[in-house]
């Protein structure tokens, strides 16, 4: 994508497909030989940017809208469709493709641009901070969203967050446990926004009032974050150690499969008991 060509006065880097070049870069003419330390410089202001609406907010606001236009329409997390599409109908299953078509072509767009981010740093010669993922076109665009779809799956199934299945995944690219913990936040808020809208709109919030269980949730939430946020942060600064981070990860998630095993045993016997069937249950 790009050419570095060394010049009397400083190197320049010659643009032959913009397209594949991130960010305001892009809009750079094909052909033009821009200084490599003007690019540098552009990459540099991009990344310092801490609200990238258009490079990432904008695609997850745009995956949000897709996945709730899709949840209205097609019903679905115990309300019904909107527009009376029944479960199991043809245009249940049709419904499914749009979303699927739109979601994989923003992933598609979004590795492309993490590829192209990775091969202009390699030919300007800068060196990737600790946790950069070295992104290449089969780990961006095939390895990593499988990685991710199984990870979506698995929680789904398991009714668990699916940042407790990425977050391993994630530190074994080599990602800081503190980017990793971030990351796995910021996307839960995007997928777990569009089901509550969803909640919102059917009336189906749980409790007398709607709102109250909303309401104690969502602030014990605030405050379990901001508590773990400080202790974290105090401990990583004052041991210098970010280890530690790294074993309260792994103890929560030590938790988390402490808690579905007790949970899984307890409703089994509590079937059994019952003499209910233990196979699985229809879609609908």
């Amino acid at each position: 994508p790009c050419h570095t060509q060394e010049a009397s006065t400083a190197a320049v880097v010659v643009t032959a497909n913009p397209t594949v070049v991130p960010g305001g870069i892009s809009r750079v003419a094909i052909g033009n030989a821009i200084p490599s330390s003007d690019i540098e410089a552009l990459l540099r202001k991009e990344e310092g940017n801490v609200f990238p609406f258009k490079a990432s907010i904008f695609p997850l606001l745009f995956c949000l809208v897709v996945i709730l236009a899709q949840s209205l329409l097609r019903g679905g997390h115990g309300t019904a469709s909107v527009v009376g599409v029944k479960c199991g109908s043809a245009w249940y299953w049709v419904l499914i493709l749009p979303a699927g078509l739109l979601l994989g072509g923003v992933t598609y767009l979004m590795g492309k641009k993490l590829v192209a981010r990775a091969r202009l740093y390699e030919q300007l010669g800068l060196d990737h901070v600790q946790g950069d993922v070295h992104w290449n076109p089969y780990i961006a665009q095939v390895v990593f969203p499988v990685q991710c779809f199984v990870a979506g799956v698995v929680a789904a199934l398991l009714g668990i967050g699916g940042g407790v299945v990425q977050a391993p995944v994630m530190i074994e690219y080599g990602v800081t446990p503190l980017v990793q913990s971030s990351t796995t936040s910021y996307m839960i808020l995007f997928t777990s926004t569009s089901t509550t809208i969803q909640y919102l709109i059917a009336g189906q919030f749980p409790g007398e009032l709607q709102y109250d269980y909303v309401l104690w949730y969502t602030g014990l939430g605030f405050l379990g974050g901001l508590l773990g946020k400080n202790l974290v942060t105090t401990i990583i600064r004052k041991t210098g150690r970010m280890s530690y981070f790294l074993y309260f990860l792994a103890a929560n998630m030590a938790c988390y499969a402490i808690a579905m095993g007790y949970i899984g045993v307890k409703n089994v016997l509590y079937d059994l008991h019952l003499g209910l069937g233990m196979g699985f249950s229809g879609l609908c």
